[in-house]
């Protein structure tokens, strides 16, 4: 890791240090592949690093930096996505069945997520990826968790529209 400045600054690159793989992980998913990930990463690094002074203050540092990362990603979709045309998904026309590879499912399952709209793939990867309730969701994407349960509730809707089944382990009610 590159040296940032003055020695004031250890505690940033300590902590950076122990979150980055946790925190790329979270890019990745959120950006929808690992291309985009590292820089939308680096990029909410430099806007926390900014801020530092404050960010260490708080109660909660990782909690703020995820926020920034996750503002990062969803802004930077939203802007990207103004001016082209939504895309519709469109499930497959023969009948979902049943299949032992795991992996195989996974990669559906992910290739769908990652068709749609940032903030709905932000309210699942959080809710169901990071295990974060919805109020926790909720601050971290500073809207309402009424937004957060309906995000979810159309998210989880459009992947069963196109052919995904959640197995019961991945299934639960977007209020809890």
């Amino acid at each position: 890791m590159v040296a940032l400045g003055d020695s004031s600054d250890s505690d940033f690159e300590e902590l950076v240090a122990a979150r980055w793989d946790s925190w790329a992980r979270l890019a990745t998913l959120l950006a929808g592949g690992p291309q985009d990930a590292e820089d939308f990463l680096q990029s909410a690094m430099v806007a926390v690093y900014a801020k530092w002074p404050r960010v260490r203050r708080a109660d909660r540092p990782d909690a703020y930096i995820v926020k920034v990362l996750v503002n990062t990603i969803v802004s930077a979709r939203r802007r990207a996505a103004v001016g082209q045309a939504k895309l519709k998904v469109v499930g497959s026309a023969q009948p979902w069945t049943d299949t032992t590879d795991d992996d195989v499912d996974r990669l559906d399952l992910w290739a769908q997520v990652r068709q749609l709209p940032p903030r709905q793939r932000a309210v699942l990867v959080l809710r169901y990826y990071e295990d974060m309730t919805v109020r926790e969701t909720a601050d971290l994407l500073g809207c309402s968790e009424g937004t957060v349960k309906s995000q979810s509730s159309d998210a989880l809707r459009t992947l069963g529209r196109s052919g995904v089944r959640l197995s019961s382990g991945e299934e639960r009610e977007p209020g809890t």
